[in-house]
């Protein structure tokens, strides 16, 4: 009986470190996924406000391109006006010239 009792508690106490062994290893592996995430976490964050950068940065590319756009649309009505008066005024004086 003494034996079996033995026997039984050792079979218990193997039981138990079988037991802590894979508790200790599901930890380990719990801790391992949780500094995963939050590895990933941080690189999803880093990437996002990347992305914010990117997308604002093009923003304003657009808005100096749109702006530069319709500078230089002014100028060249302003230049083609200019073209236009000289045109007039040298037929103006053309004719002017030609007619006396």
């Amino acid at each position: 009986l003494e034996l079996e009792a033995r026997a039984a508690v050792r079979y218990a106490e193997q039981q138990a470190d079988e037991e802590e062994r894979a508790l200790a290893a599901a930890e380990e592996a719990l801790a391992r996924a949780e500094r995963r995430r939050a590895e990933l976490r941080a690189k999803v964050q880093a990437f996002a406000e990347h992305a914010d950068r990117v997308a604002h940065h093009a923003d304003e590319r657009f808005r100096q391109a749109e702006s530069f756009g319709q500078r230089h649309a002014e100028l060249v009505r302003l230049n083609g006006e200019g073209r236009a008066r000289n045109v007039q005024e040298f037929a103006d004086q053309e004719k002017r010239r030609l007619a006396a």
